[in-house]
């Protein structure tokens, strides 16, 4: 059909509207590769793809069950929805964008081009104003560039097909200017990826709005996409280390004062949306604080914190073949988290209504002070959703051949049985392995894992080590009340109460035996006395003149934690030198304050 002979279009109404932003969203989501690929601003994190797609993925999810009619109601609801699904910097930008786009038009059934235009010329000014820090180049400019011609041609033509043709001109034209706007951007010798981004979903409606069948679209964007482009050379390291990232729902939220006080806690932040709904995003080292910040302001509904160090590690460093994960009740030194190359899923801690993301937005300092301050309830832990672990499967799988994931016991956690059907969803090689222990014991299996990757063993190599360090790995740990084990059914409630009664310090033993299930050993009175008892039954189990390893995790109980440190020097031939780690909240939860513990891997055969 030629332009001539073309129907018009006068109006979007909401079934339309919803129809092309449908057919938007699937151009994102069949080039989140190439967008990845072309990620170097404003980190080289190789997300932005995936985060974009993500995002509209979320609000095709929730719009696709709508039939309403009337444009406004189908703007703002899918403004709200991604607002609540928002990921990374762009899709914070775009959701902002929508936002803004439904509260400039509200009360239209139809929208005519000249209404559609005055929209979008307030609109694009939303994310200008979100973003802390707005630079040229970026899918910021795209964004305004495409929304002036929308603006312009609103004025010359009451036909959509038009008015979404010449406006997608200027983005494409807009978007190869990129290329040259920001200098980290001419280096790479690549367009802004966000902006690429935008593109592709601004030539999936127009490609819909021009002929009106989603069938159509891949021939349209085969003939209008840029071609795959791949950055010249790794542009640069995140100054900041986690990108995160909150939705939070309220009734009088201050965007302004939110801004304000989050402005000295990272960079590339933008605080989006309402007095009602509102996304926050920013690169942070901090994401507890940023955490506790945001609510302040109102119910966080969603979080989301990714480690983009050890994204730009895997998306553009020199690496073996394998990626190590572990779920967050691994714990290490920070040291050896540098050293290495693990990725972590975290496991969530739920408390007094909130949902708190273990090691990166609550820490066991938040943890006691919380339950110090709180007279009703107590934290219980939940495992991360199998979607966590296969999107980080998914993103690992793009840079490596395959993956080995350590986990803790499936007798203590559904986390596990998580990891299993991530892995499933995800494909590849993938292998998930029930360490049978937590905490300072899966962190001496995930060392030694990540050391015999480094030194180049095999997929099948470091499967058999880890198989063969599980029974070797024992956790003996002294509490100083049951109350917290009760609480989370680690130990029979009778039992731990006559404990508790008779002023008793049981002493907790967890090991490939018992499938890692903790079970109540010798009583004795005292913390202390806890300490010598471990310090014996270490003798009797470990050959002082064969090396061992050896760590220690503690609940915000650091001089016991460093009087087993210095009795294992005293009485063992050490491997190495035995670290010392607070225990990672998910586990202080069922320990309580006060808990210290050993963790040793015997010498092997």
């Amino acid at each position: 059909m030629d332009r001539t002979s073309r129907p018009k279009i006068h109006y979007l109404n909401g079934a339309r509207f919803r129809r092309a932003l449908i057919a938007g969203a699937k151009q994102v989501m069949e080039n989140r590769g190439t967008l990845n690929a072309i990620n170097v601003f404003p980190v080289a994190d190789g997300d932005t793809g995936t985060n974009m797609a993500g995002t509209l993925g979320y609000v095709v999810e929730g719009i696709v069950p709508l039939k309403e009619r009337a444009f406004d109601r189908m703007l703002r609801a899918v403004a709200d929805l991604a607002l609540s699904g928002a990921r990374g910097c762009s899709g914070t930008i775009l959701a902002q964008f929508l936002h803004g786009l439904a509260e400039e038009i509200s009360d239209a059934v139809r929208v005519t081009t000249r209404s559609f235009g005055l929209g979008v010329q307030k609109a694009v000014v939303y994310p200008w104003e979100a973003v802390s820090e707005p630079r040229e180049g970026t899918i910021l400019t795209v964004l305004r560039e495409w929304g002036a011609a929308i603006y312009e041609w609103s004025t010359r033509t009451d036909d959509f097909v038009e008015l979404l043709g010449h406006a997608y001109h200027a983005a494409r034209k807009s978007l190869e200017r990129t290329r040259d706007t920001l200098a980290v951007l001419k280096m790479a010798g690549v367009v802004d990826a966000g902006a690429q981004g935008l593109v592709h979903m601004l030539g999936g409606i127009t490609g819909f709005i021009t002929t009106g069948r989603i069938r159509e679209l891949d021939r349209h964007a085969a003939s209008s996409a840029l071609e795959p482009e791949v950055p010249s050379e790794v542009v640069e390291n995140p100054s900041f280390r986690y990108c995160t990232q909150f939705a939070v729902e309220g009734t009088a939220i201050g965007i302004p004062a939110l801004r304000e006080e989050l402005a000295g806690l990272g960079d590339s932040l933008i605080v989006a949306g309402s007095s009602r709904k509102a996304r926050v995003h920013i690169h942070s080292n901090a994401p507890s604080q940023v955490f506790r910040r945001v609510d302040r302001h109102g119910t966080v509904t969603s979080q989301r914190v990714e480690d983009m160090e050890a994204q730009f590690r895997a998306a553009h460093t020199p690496h073996r073949d394998i990626a190590l994960v572990v779920d967050s009740s691994c714990d290490l030194p920070a040291d050896v988290w540098e050293r290495h190359i693990i990725h972590l899923v975290p496991c969530l801690l739920l408390f007094d209504g909130k949902t708190y993301l273990d090691k990166l937005t609550i820490t066991p300092e938040m943890l006691f002070a919380l339950v110090r301050e709180t007279r009703h309830g107590y934290p219980t832990t939940s495992q991360p959703a199998p979607a966590d672990f296969r999107g980080r499967y998914e993103f690992l799988l793009r840079h490596y051949r395959s993956v080995i994931s350590l986990s803790m016991p499936a007798s203590i956690s559904g986390t596990y049985d998580s990891a299993r059907t991530g892995a499933r969803l995800a494909g590849g090689h993938v292998e998930v392995i029930d360490t049978k222990t937590t905490s300072i014991g899966l962190g001496l299996i995930a060392r030694r894992a990540a050391e015999a990757v480094e030194r180049g063993a095999s997929r099948e190599e470091v499967i058999s080590l880890v198989h063969e360090l599980i029974p070797r790995v024992r956790i003996h740990l002294a509490v100083s009340s049951l109350d917290s084990l009760i609480r989370s059914g680690r130990v029979g409630r009778m039992k731990g109460l006559a404990a508790n009664l008779m002023g008793l310090t049981p002493l907790i033993l967890l090991a490939a035996e018992t499938e890692g299930k903790p079970v109540q050993g010798a009583t004795v009175r005292g913390v202390r006395n806890g300490r010598r008892k471990i310090l014996q039954i270490l003798r009797e189990e470990i050959d002082p003149r064969l090396p061992a390893e050896f760590a220690i995790a503690h609940a915000n109980a650091y001089d016991d934690a460093a009087w087993f440190k210095a009795m294992l020097e005293e009485n063992f031939t050490l491997a190495r030198e035995p670290f010392i780690v607070e225990a990672t909240s998910v586990l202080a939860v069922h320990i309580g304050e006060g808990a210290v513990g050993v963790a040793s891997l015997l010498p092997g055969p």
